[in-house]
């Protein structure tokens, strides 16, 4: 049905303060994978816009709503164009033999209080999230509930660090 192409994997780590949650760290590791879709495989991508590569929406149950997200196909060309957040900028992707990853202790945190708790002894100010642009510690907890990230300890500061792994793919 789809056909992993190993040879274009690459993998990116960037280490920056959180826009999202200020005063926490963020690691990104980040994947970049080409799945060529064959033609056994097109019935399973027809409710993503293929083959014709149509736009079209998901939704998400939040406890505000549903949410909706809208998604639209471009090209490789047209993604570079429009300057597509975290797109791979270059023309070849090239695979990365070692990279410092992190992984380092994860977090075995049970309560949104043991979250707080955490941020507070590595020096955050829990005051100041959710406030602002900032995210709240419960939407921070909501995002380790639902495996959106994780939390560990740095191995080099031993400081919390939130930990995102998007995967960018590439049909």
């Amino acid at each position: 049905t789809t056909l992993f192409r190993s040879d274009t994997y690459s993998f990116e780590v960037e280490r920056c303060d959180s826009a999202s949650y200020p005063g926490l760290e963020c690691l990104y590791r980040t994947h970049y994978v080409r799945l060529d879709v064959l033609e056994g495989g097109l019935d399973l991508f027809s409710a993503c816009g293929l083959p014709e590569g149509n736009d079209f929406e998901t939704t998400e149950s939040t406890t505000a709503g549903i949410k909706r997200h809208y998604w639209k196909w471009s090209t490789m060309d047209e993604a570079r164009r429009d300057r597509v957040k975290k797109f791979a900028p270059h023309t070849g992707i090239e695979p990365v033999e070692e990279v410092a990853t992190g992984n380092g202790n994860l977090l075995d945190l049970t309560a949104e209080a043991e979250l707080r708790q955490a941020l507070l002894r590595d020096g955050v100010d829990v005051e100041q999230l959710g406030t602002g642009k900032a995210k709240s510690v419960s939407q921070l907890w909501k995002e380790v509930q639902e495996k959106s990230c994780v939390l560990e300890l740095d191995p080099n500061t031993g400081k919390l660090q939130r930990v995102v792994e998007p995967v960018f793919i590439q049909l």
